[in-house]
């Protein structure tokens, strides 16, 4: 799992992809177009702590790994 320390969202590897739980919320969704919906076994969340400069990287076994440009929220 990781922590957006800027948006408060936390990003969690599964079984069929990434998910997110926005700040505050109570309810699971994709989290990015773009994201494999494959197992993912491994995330690494880079960049500051201001919206818009950080990076989702989600690591699958045997088919690569993927990156997402966070956007602002």
């Amino acid at each position: 799992m990781e922590l957006d320390p800027a948006t408060g969202e936390l990003y969690a590897a599964h079984d069929y992809g990434v998910l997110r739980l926005p700040a505050g919320g109570s309810s699971w969704v994709r989290a990015a177009d773009g994201l494999p919906k494959v197992a993912v076994f491994e995330l690494s969340l880079t960049g500051g702590k201001k919206a818009g400069d950080r990076t989702l990287y989600a690591a699958t076994h045997g088919r690569g790994a993927y990156r997402i440009d966070l956007p602002k929220r």
